[in-house]
C-alpha cells in the first residue's frame, strides 16, 4: 500500500509500469469519499501518458479528513478531474453533478451499477451451509418467517421486536429471525437479551439450542458469525438494517424491507437508493407502517411466492449489464 507521496508514486511506476489506471467507484472528485487516493498518483501517471478512467462512479459528498487533504483539494481539485479521461458513472444524477463541477460532458458516460452483475439468483445448498440441521428444521416447520439481518443499533433492535409483536397479533404462528451486528460484543448481546425478556416473546439464541428446540421459538437470535446469508434463504420475507447489503437476500428472490435513515457515505447507499427509487426495495417510515406491510406480505407469500420471485428476478435483470457497457465504453474511447 502506498500513501501517495510524489517520490513513492514515481518509484512504484518505475517498478511496475502501468498501461491503464482504473479507479473503481470512488472517488469521482478529490476527497469526495473516505478513501485515500492522492492527486500525486494521478499526476505521476498522466506525466507518463497512462490513461485513467473511473468505473461504477458515484459521489459520496464527503469532505477532506485533515488540513493537508483540504489544502490538496483546494489546489488540485480541477487538475484531479482533468486527469481522468473517462468517467463511467452509475446514474444520471452523478453525471449531472460532475458536469456542474466542470467535467467535459463527452467524458462522462452513464453505464449503471456493476454490483447488479454479480447477482446469481438461486436457492440455498443445504449441504454447503454451516448449520444445515438448523436450517432444515426451520424450513420444515412451515412457519411464515421474517429474517431481519444486520440490525446494528439497539434502538432498531427494539423497533424490530415491537414490530414483530404487532405482526404476531395478526399471524399467530409468525416467526422472527433477528441477526444483530457484532454478536461477539457481550455487552450488546446482554442488552438484546434484556429487550427480549421485557416482551412477551418465546425466544432462543441459535448458539444455545438444538435445531428442533430452536425451531419452536417465536424469535430466534442469530448470534453466530457468517451465517446470515444462509438464514435469509429460509425467510419468507426479509429486512435489512441501515447501511448494509440489500442484495444478499435478493439472490434468493426474497422481498426486502428497510427503514429510512441510510447514510450516503456508505458503499451500500447507491444500491439502496436505486432499488428504493424503483420501488423494488420497500421502505416504510415507522413501526406501524412496517408491521402492516409485513402482515400483508406474509399473508400473500404462500399464494404468490413463485410469481414474486419471477418479478424480482426480472427487475434485477433489467439493472444488470453495467460491466459490459463499461468495457465497451473503454474500448470506444481507446483506453483498452
Amino acid at each position: 500500500m502506498i500513501e501517495g507521496g510524489p517520490g513513492e508514486c514515481a518509484r512504484l511506476a518505475d517498478q511496475c509500469p502501468p498501461a491503464l489506471l482504473i479507479i473503481a467507484e470512488i472517488p469521482c472528485l478529490l476527497w469526495d469519499a473516505p478513501c485515500r487516493l492522492s492527486y500525486a498518483i494521478l499526476h505521476e501517471l498522466r506525466q507518463r501518458s497512462v490513461p485513467i478512467g473511473v468505473v461504477n462512479g458515484w459521489l459520496y459528498h464527503g469532505h477532506p479528513s485533515c488540513r493537508l487533504d483540504t489544502i490538496e483539494k483546494q489546489w488540485f481539485d480541477q487538475d484531479f478531474m482533468a486527469a481522468i479521461q473517462l468517467y463511467m458513472v452509475q446514474t444520471d444524477d452523478v453525471r449531472r453533478e460532475l458536469l456542474e463541477h466542470g467535467v467535459d460532458p463527452h467524458r462522462v458516460i452513464v453505464t449503471g451499477n456493476i454490483k447488479f452483475d454479480a447477482l446469481s439468483l438461486g436457492s440455498l445448498d443445504f449441504g454447503k451451509a454451516a448449520s444445515p440441521d438448523h436450517l432444515k428444521a426451520l424450513e420444515d416447520s412451515g412457519r411464515p418467517t421474517i429474517v431481519a439481518g444486520c440490525v446494528t443499533n439497539l434502538d432498531d433492535q427494539e423497533m424490530i421486536l415491537d414490530t414483530f409483536l404487532r405482526v404476531q397479533q395478526a399471524i399467530s404462528n409468525a416467526r422472527l429471525i433477528l441477526a444483530p451486528r457484532h454478536p461477539e460484543n457481550a455487552d450488546r448481546m446482554k442488552k438484546l437479551r434484556q429487550f427480549l425478556l421485557e416482551r412477551p416473546l418465546r425466544f432462543g439464541f441459535k448458539s444455545e439450542k438444538a435445531p428442533a428446540v430452536l425451531a419452536a421459538d417465536d424469535v430466534i437470535i442469530l448470534d453466530t458469525m457468517g451465517e446470515l446469508r444462509d438464514f435469509y434463504a429460509v425467510g419468507t420475507i426479509t429486512y435489512v438494517g441501515l447501511n448494509h447489503n440489500v442484495l444478499e437476500p435478493m439472490v434468493f428472490g426474497k422481498e426486502v424491507f428497510v427503514s429510512p435513515g441510510w447514510e450516503p457515505v456508505y458503499p451500500s447507499y447507491p444500491v439502496y437508493r436505486l432499488l428504493r427509487d424503483k420501488g423494488i426495495l420497500r421502505e416504510l417510515p415507522d413501526e406501524p407502517a412496517l408491521a402492516d406491510a409485513w402482515i400483508k406480505a406474509l399473508q400473500l407469500a404462500y399464494c404468490q411466492s413463485s410469481s414474486q420471485t419471477l418479478i424480482l428476478t426480472s427487475q434485477l435483470a433489467m439493472l444488470a449489464g453495467a460491466t459490459n457497457r463499461s468495457l465497451a465504453t473503454l474500448r470506444e474511447h481507446g483506453l483498452i
